[in-house]
């Protein structure tokens, strides 16, 4: 059997339309044929309809589930001896008063290489608007009837063996992370207005960076520096919805302390809100219509090819010796950037912050190996971040801010504007004071 027999990728489609017309069409891409899929007939379908088992709630209080899926499914030939199982799965997951619409396809590698997977997804990713998914329909099933949506798992669960290959271990850790990012995606798209899921999904992004960060050395040239692209522009595409994010909830914090400054019109409240609401809306757009999808397919080749590390001498370093032995160097690189940090320097901070952000996150993802010493510094490191966080947007506050009030002829507006400004480069002044102490405590 090959060694990547059973991988999916699966893509979830916006317009029933087109997802029927994606199925009409893969029998006529360039270099495939169809062949019947054994044990039921091209186009057969299927239907659900069940209450599962609950979560250990008494029966009589859990949601009913209702699922009615069509299935069909062919078998993709490749030019070159590759056998895919395309599934097709539409209708719609009920779970008490909620729903959902079902319109997935999933390609299923059955014979050949995971280059010949993620060629065919190339192509059927551009047939028609869709995204990437990984959650199968009982897991959806499961999400919709929480009604909130619950965290992941902790960092560190994709496992470390220490006296494996460092570059094993931390592929693994990749691969979770990837596939993450997709989850977090989705769960955006279910709820665009439920921002929450976006920073997760930008966190997932970083994760990934900062571990990606830690490889290089072990990578091909060039492998690095345009994976890291792909990614940062990525993750940059999501920063100004995270940024008018954070301030709108600094000036609703203040209006809940002066409630009187909401009476004006038009307001600054009303000002933000409106510019979150189309950052939202775009940023929903894109991803649904498969902005991601390039990146998120480039790493899945990328991870799963047969040789995606290159230097041999590190590649053969245990995870015991490379990963401390590593982190060690991070530290004394940022404790370095934070000695000769001086007075008021928004560059500066933003550098030590992506330093910072890394050391925390790869800390995070390799806790299980790494020396009880250097584990206790994780607390440390995750404090300075947030307190370099915290400096950063004040100051991309009060740019975001800038840039959306010049010119506005609003008193009400204005004399907001300034109040919001005010605290900003007050807190701003706080913040770099509590920096000078913290600082010498990494």
């Amino acid at each position: 059997m090959d060694k990547d027999a059973g991988v999916e990728l699966k893509f979830r489609l916006l317009d029933p339309a087109d997802f029927e017309r994606v199925l009409a069409s893969l029998p006529g891409l360039p270099g495939i044929a169809t062949e019947p899929e054994p044990g039921g007939e091209s186009g057969a379908a299927s239907a659900v309809e069940a209450a599962p088992a609950g979560t250990g709630a008494p029966a009589a209080v859990e949601p009913f589930v209702a699922m009615q899926v069509r299935r069909r499914s062919m078998r993709i030939a490749t030019e070159d001896g590759g056998r895919i199982r395309v599934t097709g799965e539409s209708g719609s997951i009920r779970v008490g008063d909620r729903t959902r619409s079902v319109c997935d396809v999933t390609l299923e590698l059955l014979i050949g290489s995971m280059a010949d997977l993620v060629d065919l997804a190339t192509l059927v990713a551009e047939m028609a608007p869709m995204y990437l998914a990984v959650r199968t329909l009982d897991e959806r099933a499961q999400d919709l009837g929480k009604g909130t949506l619950q965290d992941s798992a902790a960092p560190g669960t994709a496992g470390l063996d220490r006296r494996g290959r460092a570059v094993d271990g931390i592929r693994r850790k990749l691969r979770k992370l990837l596939r993450e990012a997709i989850r977090r995606q989705e769960l955006f798209l279910d709820a665009p207005d439920g921002i929450e899921e976006l920073h997760r999904l930008r966190v997932s992004i970083r994760r990934f960076r900062a571990l990606l960060s830690f490889l290089r050395p072990a990578l091909p040239p060039g492998t690095y520096d345009r994976n890291q692209d792909l990614l940062r522009r990525l993750g940059r595409s999501f920063a100004p919805l995270r940024d008018l994010d954070v301030l709108l909830d600094t000036w609703e914090a203040i209006q809940a302390t002066y409630p009187e400054s909401d009476a004006r019109e038009p307001s600054l409240k009303g000002l933000l809100q409106a510019e979150r609401t189309r950052l939202e809306t775009e940023t929903a757009f894109a991803l649904s219509h498969g902005s991601a999808t390039p990146v998120f397919l480039e790493h899945w080749r990328w991870l799963n090819g047969e040789a995606p590390f290159e230097d041999e001498a590190w590649t053969d370093l245990s995870v015991a010796y490379e990963v401390p032995h590593r982190l060690k160097k991070w530290r004394k690189a940022l404790r370095a950037g934070l000695d000769v940090l001086q007075g008021f320097d928004p560059a500066a901070v933003h550098a030590l912050r992506i330093r910072c952000k890394k050391l925390r996150y790869v800390l995070e993802e390799c806790a299980e190996v790494l020396p009880a010493k250097l584990r206790k510094r994780t607390e440390r490191v995750r404090d300075l971040q947030d307190l370099l966080g915290a400096v950063f947007d004040t100051h991309r506050g009060i740019e975001v801010l800038d840039a959306l009030t010049t010119g506005r002829r609003s008193s009400g507006i204005q004399y907001e504007r300034g109040v919001l400004t005010g605290f900003l480069q007050y807190r701003c002044a706080e913040l770099y004071a509590e920096l000078a102490v913290r600082k010498r405590r990494i």
